[in-house]
């Protein structure tokens, strides 16, 4: 996203807004993906950040995505996974589908 993102996220979202609550720490709007996670421990924010690359990493690794395949997320949220996974695996294509907006990552 661009310099301007909380301007976009506020127009698209507004009021619902998913992302700003504390729960949903890095932007992402999803519960991540916890493993090795001692249950006895207060959570960091960069635990929580890191858990929901961690969710995107396993589907995209059990998927085996890479720069041949094209993508499409439904519920993309933000995009801000969806930017990070076309990042970190290079898929040819990756579409982003939200109720609110649709985007596209080339």
């Amino acid at each position: 996203m661009t310099d301007d993102a909380p301007v976009l996220r506020a127009r698209m979202y507004g009021e619902d807004d998913l992302s700003s609550l504390p729960v949903f720490a890095g932007g992402f709007i999803n519960f991540g993906f916890w493993q090795d996670l001692a249950a006895d421990q207060p959570i960091t924010v960069e635990q929580r950040v890191e858990s929901q690359f961690a969710l995107y990493r396993l589907v995209f690794e059990r998927l085996g995505v890479g720069e041949r395949d094209a993508v499409l997320e439904i519920g993309s949220g933000t995009g801000v996974g969806a930017a990070w996974a076309f990042t970190e695996f290079g898929p040819r294509e990756l579409h982003g589908v939200d109720l609110r907006t649709c985007r596209e990552i080339t």
